[in-house]
């Protein structure tokens, strides 16, 4: 299954079955955005760099619109 027919089989269908060829692709592009995801927060990154990787894992050409991404700070806080 191409990414496309995935697409419009996602538009029209309410879930995605084990064993079918929705499920693989499913499958195939969930690991390939975790992949994605974990280049994009594990080292710096230019803000052209950014815009590609997004533009990759949001299966696109290229972003158009101008795209600035701030990662997130968790502070936690132990009280004794």
């Amino acid at each position: 299954m191409k990414i496309e027919n995935f697409l419009e089989y996602m538009k029209i269908h309410e879930k995605v079955e084990v064993g079918t060829d929705a499920f693989a692709m499913f499958h195939e592009l969930s690991q390939r955005a975790l992949k994605i995801t974990m280049e994009l927060n594990n080292k710096y990154h230019t803000p052209e760099e950014i815009v590609d990787i997004f533009s990759e894992l949001l299966h696109t050409k290229k972003l158009t619109q101008h795209l600035e991404c701030f990662r997130h700070f968790i502070r936690i806080v132990v009280s004794t």
